[in-house]
């Protein structure tokens, strides 16, 4: 079998955490990073046709950056040390066709312990890929199975797309060490007092300053904890509230002071377990498939969903979900329905909502969920990231949200691009299994679409 598995990269001159997709033939999807998130026990064909059948994983990056030092994390779990790779094959390609052999490499075996920290296992030195290949030829002496936990990729992205451009010349250094204010931040709002922010890595930065406010209020200095580190967690903060945060820089020879302003909005607070207060639905006609969402309770054990066309005699049809959503494929779209969704308590008890109405014709802009650019989000579902590539007729400056079925803004990214094909990689790690909706807004082209996204843990 095949399937998708996520790793964390390092994005130097993009955005601080970004994460490629990876294939190979088994993944543990719930696998803390200590141990093991990937292994195999069955050999399997290699992209590489040159590598024939073994135990391997592809990492795609969704474009072409140019690579530099790598760290790794080897199988950590302390029964399963012995699957860590040890002698190992690293290719890269830039269409995934062409494969060049960078070299062959010896993994460190893990320690077993919490404070493991992994390893610097190779350097591109500049090289450039879309692909990256490991293919293991030994381990650390299990008879069958293969493990590696996580792969930290060091890379900033290539525009010329050549392989084995260096990038040498003293103009490119000299660009690699400007530094200047930040124009990438990503707020991940956890719930409604907590929010954790992260923002693009500035080489050169002496020191780097934070600071936050109710819009409009005053400014509240945060210090950071580790200076050199490109986040910061808050909270305490207000439920319900808009809030403006700056990202201050200072360079070796200027003081840049603070740049631009980012914004996000916490949620409300969340009530004690009692019957759900508010919910919602989007129907998504191209596909007959409908989501239904409530508001999340504390404390609550599980979700349950009933329903029956309105005014009919029929027995009530009940779905019971551990998160608060559900999802219907093949959904009617013609009847009326009414329903209840209800929360159940760790007593056992159930607690029913006011009855709702489901009619599709009164839900308003059904056909904002068609895109009205070209735009592919994949992984669909996904779980710690997801890559959307879109084709721009203009450059300029493009706003990308994410919002819960509640409506709430949990992540916020803004992406200076040119004109043409775009590929970027959005953080999900952070978010909630559940279903979102992905708006692409552009800067003097207005909105350019309305995608479904599934997270799912």
């Amino acid at each position: 079998m095949q399937h998708a598995i996520y790793k964390f990269l390092l994005l130097p001159a993009l955005l601080v955490l970004g994460t490629a997709q990876a294939y190979g033939q088994c993944a543990d999807p719930d696998a803390s990073i200590w141990e093991n998130t990937w292994h195999s026990c069955e050999e399997a064909a290699s992209p590489n046709p040159d590598r024939g059948n073994g135990h391997w994983v592809q990492y795609d990056f969704g474009q072409i950056y140019t690579l530099s030092t790598t760290q790794v994390w080897n199988a950590n779990a302390t029964d399963r040390l012995t699957e860590g790779f040890r002698e190992v094959v690293v290719d890269y390609s830039l269409d995934g066709e062409e494969w060049l052999t960078l070299d062959t490499v010896n993994f460190e075996q893990g320690t077993g312990q919490a404070t493991y920290g992994g390893f610097t296992a190779f350097d591109f030195a500049g090289d450039s890929a879309r692909y990256v290949l490991l293919t293991a030829l030994s381990n650390y002496g299990h008879p069958s199975c293969y493990g590696l936990a996580e792969v930290k990729f060091n890379l900033t992205l290539n525009v010329s797309g050549d392989p084995g451009d260096d990038d040498d010349d003293d103009d490119d250094d000299d660009d690699e060490e400007e530094c200047y204010a930040p124009t990438f931040s990503t707020a991940f709002v956890l719930n409604s007092e907590e929010v954790f922010i992260l923002w693009e890595y500035i080489v050169g930065a002496e020191q780097i300053t934070f600071r936050y406010r109710e819009e409009g209020g005053e400014w509240i200095e945060v210090a950071l904890e580790e200076e050199d580190e490109p986040e910061v967690f808050l909270e305490g903060l207000e439920p319900e509230t808009n809030y403006e945060y700056q990202i201050g820089i200072e360079c070796q020879e200027d003081d840049l002071g603070y740049g631009q302003s980012f914004y996000f909005t916490t949620t409300a607070e969340l009530e004690e377990c009692e019957a759900p207060l508010v919910s919602d639905w989007i129907y998504f006609e191209d596909e007959d498939y409908l989501l239904i969402s409530c508001n999340e309770v504390p404390d609550a054990e599980g979700y349950i969903l009933r329903f029956l066309a309105e005014g009919s005699d029929d027995v009530w049809q009940e779905i019971q979900s551990e998160e608060n959503f559900w999802g219907i494929e093949d959904f009617d779209g013609e009847t009326v329905y009414e329903y209840q969704v209800s929360v159940i308590c760790q007593d056992g008890t159930k607690e029913f909502s006011e009855l709702f109405i489901l009619n599709v014709d009164d839900l308003v802009d059904t056909q904002d969920l068609i895109a009205a650019a070209d735009i592919q989000l994949f992984p669909n579902p996904t779980r710690d990231v997801v890559n959307l590539a879109i084709t721009t007729l203009d450059s300029g400056q493009l706003n990308i949200r994410i919002y819960n079925l509640m409506g709430q803004l949990v992540l916020q990214e803004v992406h200076q691009v040119s004109s043409g094909r775009q590929g970027l990689v959005l953080p999900t790690r952070k978010l909630s299994s559940g279903v979102y909706t992905v708006n692409v807004y552009q800067e003097g082209s207005g909105p350019l679409g309305v995608h479904k996204l599934i997270v799912a843990k």
